[in-house]
């Protein structure tokens, strides 16, 4: 019996022991992981104007790469990650003297040139399978000093003004999501009819995964939406000041479940799981579809072509001695095969 009880108890005692040991495990490994989170940092450092390379990946997180009040040019500069997941990457862009915008280099490639006399102007730097962390940077440019902080793609630096680069600052931080929403055209209380609703636009986040979603009067249209990612670099540039670009296109050509009148058609940008909105734009609308309307538009003498009126409403200019140079005329919701003939006789002829 008392040999049972000192087995059964050395079993416990192992036991015990495994437990403890496993559990002293879990707590390493998460103290580990919460040490390589808090500690995800960024190396660089640069190729300067007559001085050449600086030591390699001497500066980190915000300490400046280059120099200020010595009136030399960034050439090139090497980039990487600090403390980052193994599928984590830094990607960044170099805008040279002559060249413009190169491909973008990432992980400790060079960006820039070295050995042809080339000043770097600009540059854009963004961060990939980092979802939870931004990228953020600012230039000392020659003429200009210290610019703001920029982020995550977006341009630090300027371009066609050939001014160099002198010197830089890039950290990383958490992620701030942020986006801007633009129509190709002026929605606010424009007028749709029979044909439908066809528009375009963009939009730019600095998240690496976004989803969008297109509603009117709170109901779902995503489904006449679509999106691409646009990757031209001026383009995104113009559009989002760098950021991920995406051009989207709407075309919805049934309104027949809409009531005529005015509704609130709205673009909604969303994190990838969609439970974090980032971004919104509204528009007031309105929808007319049984109604038969003639449109027409007046191009005048010093002002060009004017805003489309209808049924009736005056077109053109009275009292101001301008003289009416062309004219459009449409129908809308007429009945099938109809249709406006027109024609203009010039006074004299």
């Amino acid at each position: 019996m008392k040999k049972m009880n000192r087995k059964f108890l050395n079993q416990m005692l192992i036991i015990l022991l495994l437990i403890t040991a496993l559990l002293l495990g879990m707590i390493e490994r998460n103290e580990a992981t919460s040490l390589n989170t808090s500690d995800i940092g960024v190396e660089y450092y640069s190729h300067i104007q007559d001085f050449g390379w600086e030591e390699e990946y001497s500066k980190e997180n915000k300490e400046t790469t280059g120099t200020t009040g010595k009136n030399k040019k960034l050439e090139a500069i090497k980039i990487k990650l600090k403390n980052a997941p193994q599928n984590a990457k830094i990607e960044y862009q170099a805008h040279v003297s002559d060249k413009g915008w190169q491909n973008w280099a990432e992980d400790g490639n060079l960006a820039g040139t070295t050995g042809q006399n080339r000043r770097m102007e600009a540059i854009r730097i963004r961060l990939v399978n980092l979802e939870d962390y931004t990228v953020r940077y600012r230039a000392h440019v020659q003429d200009i000093g210290w610019q703001d902080w920029v982020e995550d793609g977006e341009v630090a630096g300027t371009t066609g003004r050939a001014l160099k680069i002198e010197a830089l600052e890039i950290e990383i931080i958490p992620k701030k999501a942020k986006t801007n929403i633009i129509f190709n055209n002026e929605l606010n209380n424009k007028t749709y009819y029979s044909e439908g609703i066809q528009e375009s636009g963009a939009y730019s986040t600095n998240l690496e995964n976004s989803t969008v979603s297109l509603n009117i009067d709170g109901k779902d249209y995503t489904k006449y939406m679509t999106v691409t990612e646009n990757t031209k670099t001026e383009e995104q540039i113009k559009i989002g000041n760098g950021l991920k670009t995406y051009n989207f296109q709407i075309n919805i050509k049934d309104l027949s479940k809409l009531e005529d009148g005015k509704h609130t058609l709205s673009i909604q940008i969303f994190n990838q799981t969609k439970t974090v909105e980032i971004g919104k734009i509204e528009k007031n609308i309105n929808t007319d579809i049984k109604n038969p309307h003639i449109i027409y538009s007046s191009h005048i003498e010093n002002i060009s072509w004017q805003n489309a009126v209808r049924d009736g409403a005056t077109s053109g200019t009275t009292g101001r001695n301008l003289k009416l140079q062309a004219i459009k005329i449409n129908t809308k919701n007429s009945i099938s095969n109809a249709c406006a003939r027109y024609r203009m006789a010039r006074l004299g002829r």
